[in-house]
């Protein structure tokens, strides 16, 4: 594989040469390992605006998304679902976790997806799926040898993302964060609900919520009329977290994370960074965060529903031991099962991969 290996992504965030949403990160942290393996490298991001340039020491080059359907050598496609109907013969795919929880999806819909999965599979040398439940769907809607999915979870560096206790000590809040995502609306509607209950029932709550993002006006609309007009407004606060370093300090101050999305593509990032952080989680009960919390141990997994979240946030909120407890053991968690078991699992698959040869 002496030609460079091409990483083909959908569009992802940078601020400051920064990737801050996990996609950008998974790219620039594969690429990374590739490089340290002694091979070429480039990303390829799919923007209309064509523009390529060195981030981090990797050559990033946007393009339109009709650049992949052309994609020679050896190709890995991120979130590989987005390149479906064009995925290159012997190439390797990655999903990195899929919204099960649709709003009105159809049965044919559902079948769509399955066929697309399995249209990937007739194609690639092998895919890589972020989380268990990832492996059990394809494995009950596709046919392909046992091989050909392989089951990478995801990493975090939890060196940098370490518990800081004195941030939490001596407080007479119980800080929560509650990342709110606007493509996730079901999600996102609940977390207010749940807001709303907590502030009314607990004086000493504060609420903190990630900074909407614009492109769904009409949530944004709604989170805004909200707090403005909240009789607890002095309680809720709203961060724009744009990078890794910003979220960490603000775990460093958080007690309870309480997430109960609905789409699995956005959970795992601020869950793993949290469980880092000692962090005790409250997340919904499926998708790649069951890969890493067992329930009433290092964290809280329940039906992301009113009823079910605040029972889970009423075992926390008065009980600092428990937290603390909990909190440990997230981390004890996330540093067993770390970047570097991610990078040795990739490593082996890219090997294996080279010797194949054959990517075309």
């Amino acid at each position: 594989m002496s030609e460079s290996i091409h990483l083909f992504a959908p569009d992802f965030s940078l601020k400051e040469e920064t990737p801050i949403d996990r996609l950008g990160t998974y790219a620039f942290d594969l690429a990374h390992l590739i490089q340290e393996m002694g091979w070429g490298v480039e990303i390829h991001r799919m923007k209309e605006q064509e523009e390529e340039r060195m981030i981090q020491g990797i050559l990033l080059r946007d393009h339109s998304i009709n650049v992949a359907k052309k994609a020679e050598g050896a190709c890995i496609f991120l979130d590989f679902l987005s390149f479906s109907g064009w995925v290159r013969q012997g190439s390797l795919g990655v999903i990195q976790g899929m919204q099960w929880i649709r709003e009105g999806e159809t049965q044919e819909e559902k079948h769509k997806r399955a066929e697309n999965v399995q249209q990937g599979l007739n194609q690639l040398y092998k895919l890589i799926v972020t989380d268990s439940y990832l492996l059990t769907y394809c494995r009950s809607v596709c046919t392909f040898p046992y091989n050909r999915v392989h089951f990478i979870p995801d990493g975090l560096n939890g060196e940098f993302y370490h518990s800081n206790p004195k941030e939490r000590e001596e407080r007479s809040s119980v800080n929560i964060w509650m990342p709110l995502s606007t493509e996730d609306k079901q999600g996102f509607l609940l977390s207010i609900e749940i807001a709303d209950w907590l502030l009314e029932h607990h004086p000493t709550v504060k609420v903190c919520f990630t900074q909407p993002s614009s492109v769904n006006r009409e949530l944004l609309w709604i989170y805004q009329r909200w707090q403005s007009h909240h009789l607890a407004s002095e309680r809720i606060e709203t961060v724009d977290f744009g990078c890794a370093l910003m979220r960490r300090d603000q775990l460093w101050t958080t007690d309870i994370l309480i997430h109960p999305h609905f789409n699995d593509t956005d959970s795992i990032d601020i869950c793993l960074e949290a469980l880092a952080c000692g962090v005790p989680i409250i997340a919904s009960s499926f998708g790649r965060v069951n890969d890493w919390i067992i329930d009433s141990y290092n964290g809280y997994l329940t039906s992301p529903t009113l009823e079910n979240v605040t029972q889970s946030a009423l075992l926390l909120l008065d009980d600092p031991v428990r937290r603390e407890v909990i909190g440990r053991r997230g981390r004890e968690t996330v540093l067993r099962r770390g970047i570097q078991k991610w990078r040795e699992n990739w490593r082996s698959t890219l090997q294996k991969w080279k010797m194949g040869g054959d990517y075309s």
